[in-house]
């Protein structure tokens, strides 16, 4: 998904992720032709799993924070999946799995109730699963697109320091100068 759905220009992550870093996860990727993908032959499979009643879980390793799992439950849905079924693979499937069914993975009473707020459904496309609209953390509402605090408190988070740093240009030297280099805080 690297590859294909162009990550460096994610807003979230633009935001929320250092540049160069994030340049250095998303620019290596090469495109590659989609018969050469595997993942349809993967999605397949665990659509049969869950169909004979067995369990499947994402594995996002989060190489991209707040990417990962979308676009695997993304993926899960090319084997033919139900988009239901991919939305419990993301959910009470790896609570099952790990054996936290009774305190997460599902929105019941007792439970622990971190959510995300989509401005899309997914049973109507699974790709609105990329469209988070707030994040609800320990009892906290924030709005997703700059992680403010809406409730209980109104709290902005504030600027991250490297949305002021300038990469250097393509004509520049491999030593930043002044005004490319990050500002190091103070000690």
């Amino acid at each position: 998904m690297i590859a294909r759905d162009n990550a460096y220009n994610e807003p979230r992550l633009r935001r929320f992720t250092f540049q160069p870093d994030l340049a250095a996860r998303t620019r290596t990727a090469l495109w590659t032709p989609e018969d050469d993908w595997i993942f349809k032959g993967v999605s397949g499979s665990a659509a049969n799993i869950v169909k004979h009643g067995g369990l499947v879980g994402v594995g996002a390793h989060h190489e991209l924070q707040g990417m990962g799992t979308p676009w695997e439950l993304i993926l899960m849905a090319t084997g033919g999946m139900p988009l239901h079924d991919v939305l419990r693979v993301g959910t009470i499937f790896g609570a099952i799995s790990i054996g936290l069914d009774k305190d997460l993975g599902s929105v019941e009473a007792g439970k622990l109730a971190d959510l995300i707020v989509l401005d899309g459904n997914p049973l109507q496309d699974i790709t609105n699963v990329k469209r988070v609209r707030y994040v609800m953390r320990n009892g906290q509402l924030f709005q997703s697109e700059t992680l403010d605090e809406i409730w209980p408190k109104q709290q902005k988070l504030g600027r991250p320091w490297w949305l002021d740093w300038l990469p250097p240009t393509p004509t520049s030297s491999n030593e930043p100068d002044d005004r490319t280099k990050p500002k190091q805080p103070r000690r």
